[in-house]
């Protein structure tokens, strides 16, 4: 049986409780991204408000002059780190449940946490992870080449500036709180949101389950707006997208996620307590046998993980 029909023998009894039900696919993503824009805008007025009112400055100020900012308050982020954690549960979360509960009435009915799979592939999943990123800091590094926008890039350094700056701090504490703010937090919502109701979403409306997994991986990447990463961050969408559609079980994408921010944030905070620091910000070339080499695990470890997920996979 092709998967399409599984799933869509799944969908039918599901989505009959829902407001958008019975809508077109495309209409629910369009619902969705409406939703996702609208708690955007709401957030964004509230953690104004709150960033203003702490540093007794405006967000445009603060983002005309990060440096200068960055000097003066740089000891002090966790209002920024709180502003971040609201925006990731409440405008991805959000819009997740929300659509959950559009579609089938449940605000977890949408998902798929409990079906069978192969538990001893997520053996492979931190492999996959960990080789995929030499694979990505290359990629970043040749797309630092093209000529984008002066806009763009002035965007980009700003949002580098701030990432840095809450990174940055050397304590066990914040680094915790580091941690939950840019893996545990996003590897939830961000996957419920993309993974968990987008890509069905997409799947259905191109009719093609590889062309509707690169659509939303290249939604994922865009959502992020940074410019040099798009690239890099589009492809790990695309590869979270087959993690969950090889296994139709949404942790798997969601401990990928995870392990995948995760090391970043440990990659900072082992680089506060060096030299490295400093030079973070900056992209280099990897020399060529690391990338190969990651290349080939991530080939390997990619091909065993659809085999023991094959049945499923292949419906």
């Amino acid at each position: 049986m092709d998967i399409l029909d599984l799933e869509e023998r799944k969908d039918k009894k599901l989505r009959n409780h829902g407001a958008v039900a019975q809508q077109p696919e495309l209409v629910q993503i369009l619902v969705t991204i409406g939703l996702v824009f609208g708690l955007m805008l709401l957030v964004q007025s509230v953690t104004e408000q709150l960033i203003s009112g702490y540093y007794h400055l405006s967000t445009n100020i603060i983002l005309e002059d990060v440096n200068g900012f960055m000097a003066e308050f740089g000891h002090d982020l966790n209002v920024f780190r709180l502003a971040q954690m609201i925006n990731t549960v409440v405008v991805f979360g959000g819009a997740a449940l929300l659509m959950s509960y559009l579609l089938t009435g449940k605000n977890f009915g949408f998902f798929k946490f409990n079906v069978s799979v192969q538990w001893m592939s997520l053996v492979l999943v931190p492999f996959m992870m960990v080789s995929i990123l030499p694979i990505a800091m290359t990629m970043q590094y040749f797309v630092s080449f093209i000529p984008f926008p002066e806009k763009w890039l002035e965007m980009q350094d700003t949002m580098e500036a701030l990432q840095k700056g809450m990174l940055g701090d050397p304590s066990l504490s914040v680094f915790a709180v580091n941690l939950i703010m840019i893996a545990v937090l996003p590897a939830i919502f961000e996957e419920l949101l993309f993974r968990g109701i987008l890509q069905p979403l997409f799947v259905k409306v191109t009719g093609i389950p590889t062309l509707g997994i690169m659509v939303t991986g290249f939604v994922f990447g865009l959502i992020h707006m940074q410019v040099i990463n798009l690239l890099p961050i589009a492809i790990l969408g695309v590869l979270l997208g087959l993690i969950y559609y090889w296994t139709q079980n949404i942790w798997f994408p969601i401990a990928a996620h995870f392990i995948f921010n995760g090391m970043q944030a440990v990659g900072y905070f082992m680089a506060t307590r060096s030299e490295q620091f400093d030079r973070m910000e900056s992209i280099e070339l990897l020399p060529v046998s690391y990338t190969l080499g990651a290349i080939a695990i991530f080939a390997a470890t990619t091909y065993f993980f659809y085999s023991s997920n094959r049945t499923l996979a292949d419906g």
